[in-house]
């Protein structure tokens, strides 16, 4: 990740970490973002978090959104932009998250 983009994230009260639907192993995209936040920034690590998945439009209907195991139970919320599918959804859970401070912290990842 940039530094530039780092350094404004750091000001915000949630993070989002979007996980594409169709990468190999969205747990392991998952868990290194976590671990390139942390090793950025303690602070920015322990924000409360929102796991995106996006893409949603490229995988099959017929087929399971990855299940993503979160840090502290983080809501995992699953969108297309290209269809606006679950994207109220999403919305939804930032406002809560910020309103009544459902989105956990999440803990440092092990080295």
């Amino acid at each position: 990740m940039g530094i530039r983009f780092l350094q404004h994230v750091e000001r915000t009260r949630v993070v989002a970490v979007l996980v594409p639907v169709d990468s190999p192993d969205p747990q392991a995209t998952y868990e290194l973002l976590l671990r390139e936040a942390a090793s950025y920034s303690p602070e920015l690590a322990a924000k409360p978090h929102i796991v995106v998945l996006t893409k949603l439009d490229l995988s099959h209907p017929a087929s399971r959104i990855p299940t993503i195991r979160t840090q502290a139970g983080a809501p995992v919320v699953a969108i297309s932009a290209v269809t606006g599918a679950g994207v109220p959804e999403l919305l939804e859970t930032l406002w809560q998250s910020l309103r009544i401070g459902v989105a956990t912290s999440s803990p440092r990842m092990p080295g």
